[in-house]
């Protein structure tokens, strides 16, 4: 079926491409045949000189036009249409992947933090410690744990675990101690929102990841922001994508949370909240 609508394409491809070819010769033809009519009857041309000069330019205008369309045909049409094919490529290829938005950096204002919090019943956030915004979206994590029936996940990494902490502390320019302190602190924060979430009947469930994290996510069950992390030591704008259930990016976050979480060899460990905060 493909194959005979490929077929067809191209055969009506050809169709229109020698109707062009021979609108081309036709007007080349009749350009030059005026051209040289004017050009043989110069007597006549001489008694009517407004008429003759109106039909030499329509003669010279002819032979432009037809010269025009034939490059257009031989060679800009092309160009135009595989500009056009890669475009629509593109768009398909970031709708399937459900990404609807970029911005350069993770600090942006456009970033609609309100549609992601407003829309979502169940959050998974996957971080390094997220000071700053933790910091700003307090009002936010408090209000969408107010409502009953809420989940809310926070994978960290693992404060007790050097390996983990070692890197990402040389990679962010800071000691191991100084780390693990704002990694404890994030920790605190959200055991504190387990308070909240459990007299209201939803649940927050801390993580701790036993490998170091390349990259953020912030996921709803309807949304994901993720945020890619710098290499460098010294701060950086980092891409940042708003991605949209059920797209190709969305679905790969998923199965990365299953992986981490609940794969053959999960590499994340709860932390009993209730223990911990009872201690």
């Amino acid at each position: 079926m493909k194959a005979r609508k490929k077929t067809r394409l191209r055969l009506l491809q050809e169709i229109v491409s020698l109707r062009t070819l021979l609108a081309v010769v036709v007007l080349l033809i009749l350009g030059i045949v005026v051209l040289l009519l004017i050009a043989k009857y110069d007597q006549w041309s001489e008694k009517h000189n407004i008429l003759a000069n109106l039909l030499t330019q329509v003669g010279s205008l002819l032979i432009v036009t037809a010269t025009i369309t034939f490059a257009w045909e031989l060679f800009g049409k092309r160009v135009f249409a595989e500009e056009i094919l890669e475009k629509a490529n593109l768009s398909r290829e970031l709708a399937e992947a459900g990404i609807t938005k970029v911005f350069g950096s993770f600090h942006e204002r456009e970033i609609d933090w309100i549609e992601f919090f407003e829309t979502a019943c169940e959050i998974d956030l996957f971080f390094l410690y997220a000071h700053s915004w933790r910091s700003s979206r307090r009002v936010e994590l408090r209000t969408f744990l107010s409502a009953s029936r809420r989940r809310l996940r926070v994978i960290l990494p693992d404060p007790s675990n050097d390996e983990v902490m070692a890197p990402i502390a040389t990679n962010c320019d800071m000691t191991v101690e100084k780390l693990k302190e704002r990694v404890e602190e994030a920790r605190e924060e959200f055991a504190r929102l387990a308070e909240l979430a459990s007299s209201n009947g939803s649940v927050v469930e801390i993580w701790f990841l036993q490998t170091v994290p390349t990259f953020s996510f912030y996921c709803s069950n309807r949304l994901l922001i993720l945020a890619l992390n710098t290499n460098r030591k010294e701060k950086a704008n980092v891409p940042t994508f708003v991605c949209r259930k059920p797209g190709t990016v969305y679905k790969y976050i998923q199965e990365e949370l299953a992986g981490m979480l609940e794969g053959e060899n999960p590499t994340a460990m709860k932390w009993k909240i209730e223990l911990e905060t009872k201690s």
